[in-house]
Parts: C-alpha cells; structure tokens; sequence
C-alpha cells in the first residue's frame, strides 16, 4: 500500500498537544476519514480514497484538504 501522500499531509498538519488519532474506513474499503483532536478540542480531518496502483496494490490519496472543526459546532 502507497501512504507517503497521506502519511506527509497527517504528519505536517500534526501539532504538539494533538490526540486520538483514528481512521473510519468504508465497507468497500474506497474511502476513509483519518482524524484526531487538537488540544484546543478542536477536530481535524482528512478525506481519503484509494485506486487501485499499477505496480503496487492499492494505493491511498487525499481527497480534500485539511479540515477543521470548531468545538462545540
């Protein structure tokens, strides 16, 4: 499995006091959300989807952009 994309996005968007780190995939296994929290209570997300790579198996990319969500929304 190709990771270095989502790998280099979650660990830039990290920041110290960062916790419960987790992923939800789908049934099919097409898509995933990868999150966690901020110190501040805060969550952070990121939408994944996968293809299938030609010289690899399947290979995982981000969908959208780092998102966060404001506690309390």
């Amino acid at each position: 499995m190709a990771y270095g994309i989502t790998y280099e996005e979650r660990r830039t968007n990290l920041k110290e006091g960062d916790t419960a780190k987790a992923i939800l995939l789908s049934p099919n296994q097409q898509q995933a959300i990868l999150f966690w929290q901020r110190a501040n209570g805060n969550a952070i997300y990121l939408e994944l989807k996968s293809k299938q790579g030609e010289d690899v198996g399947r290979e995982w990319y981000v969908d959208t952009k780092v998102q966060e969500v404001k506690k309390g929304s």
